[in-house]
């Protein structure tokens, strides 16, 4: 079967000190704003951490995480690095797959647990740097 020979991957992007969209604030029709429509910035950019993961029908493949953005040149040596390592036990046919595999599950919620962890993190710790975050998920 040609589907247990493919192997899907995506990446996303994780901010380490909150949105960098609209924000926006409910409130009562004659309730004043207060703190609720402030938003904190942090001298030196916010920080965000890409990350890269793949699966296949056997198993879930290698992660790569980046600091910042993902330029061709970075996503090339991703797919080099981490993709081709990961073709061999993505799709090797000598097992077959448990449909209780709890780390299948876990890739499908991998960007909300990540994005979690570290906002819980960095309330606790207001200068996180990439190397600190890549610590705390790893």
């Amino acid at each position: 079967m040609i589907g247990k020979k493919v192997i899907f991957s995506d990446e996303t992007r994780i901010n380490l000190r909150g949105s960098d969209g609209i924000k926006y604030v409910w409130k009562k029709p004659n309730q004043d704003l207060g703190d609720m429509g402030i938003i904190k910035r942090s001298r030196f950019g916010g920080g965000s951490i890409m990350i890269w993961a793949c699966f296949g029908a056997k198993s879930i493949g290698n992660t790569s995480m980046t600091e910042g953005g993902m330029n061709s040149e970075i996503y090339t040596e991703i797919l080099e690095d981490d993709m081709l390592k990961s073709v061999n036990y993505c799709v090797n046919d000598e097992n077959d797959w448990s449909s209780s595999n709890v780390k299948f599950d876990l890739l499908t919620n991998l960007s909300s647990t990540l994005q979690k962890i570290l906002m819980e993190y960095y309330s606790q710790n207001l200068f996180m740097s990439f190397h600190v975050a890549k610590t705390v998920t790893i």
